[in-house]
């Protein structure tokens, strides 16, 4: 627990995130944070389904070109 003794733990309101982690986003309001990452999470799903269908064409490929393909 960061080298904190139990009974300190109480006088810190119980939050056990390390000192400094959460420091860098106080600065920023909530809504700008989370509008952030929201636009980061949308942008991976995209490239997820980029991956997934770009994986799914190439394995396709393979199976239509083998002898128990349709090709």
């Amino acid at each position: 627990m960061g080298g904190w003794a139990l009974e300190e733990i109480p006088r810190h309101n119980y939050v056990l995130t390390p000192v400094g982690a959460a420091a860098e986003d106080e600065d920023v309001p909530f809504a700008e944070r989370f509008a952030a990452l929201r636009e980061t999470l949308t942008a991976q799903f995209a490239e997820s389904e980029q991956l997934i269908t770009l994986k799914f064409v190439k394995n396709f490929a393979v199976f239509l070109s083998s002898p128990g393909g349709m090709l």
